[in-house]
């Protein structure tokens, strides 16, 4: 029975101990998420609204990078027309998930929040996608016309 009891002490400090240490990382980190101190729904989905404007303009960015470097104009019309294909890729993935007619009365006052955070973890993919091509170097045979000298 002391066994038992001790033991039963013993978790009880240990779960103590990790609780103090990650308020401790949560209150330490310095680049504070604008969801870690919204304190309504509606806050959160502002909140989930901001990252969204924030991550679609660096993917617009990188976007107009990619096609400031591609001076092969069929290449440009490719990547252009993969582009056009990936926002519509994007929408339908995103209406197939929230297909409801009426999405407010369906998923409830979440939805903003749920929406543009499937939508972010969308972009960034494609961010990723775009990030990996600007990388490309010449003679890199696997990353396609965009290392070809003749693209440029």
């Amino acid at each position: 029975m002391q066994r038992a009891t001790a033991t039963v002490f013993v978790l009880i400090a240990c779960s103590l101990c990790v609780s103090a240490q990650s308020k401790r990382r949560v209150h330490s980190s310095k680049a504070k998420d604008c969801s870690d101190t919204a304190q309504t729904q509606s806050a959160l989905n502002e909140c989930a609204g901001k990252k969204l404007s924030k991550t679609d303009l660096e993917l617009g960015a990188l976007y107009k990078r990619l096609l400031a470097k591609a001076s092969n104009p069929v290449y440009r019309q490719k990547v252009e027309a993969a582009q056009t294909a990936w926002i519509a890729y994007r929408d339908a993935e995103l209406e197939a998930k929230y297909s409801a007619e009426n999405k407010q009365e369906r998923y409830g006052s979440v939805y903003p929040m749920c929406f543009a955070d499937d939508r972010v973890e969308l972009t960034r993919q494609r961010i990723e996608e775009l990030r990996a091509l600007l990388r490309a170097e010449e003679g890199d045979v696997c990353a396609g016309e965009w290392t070809r000298p003749e693209s440029r």
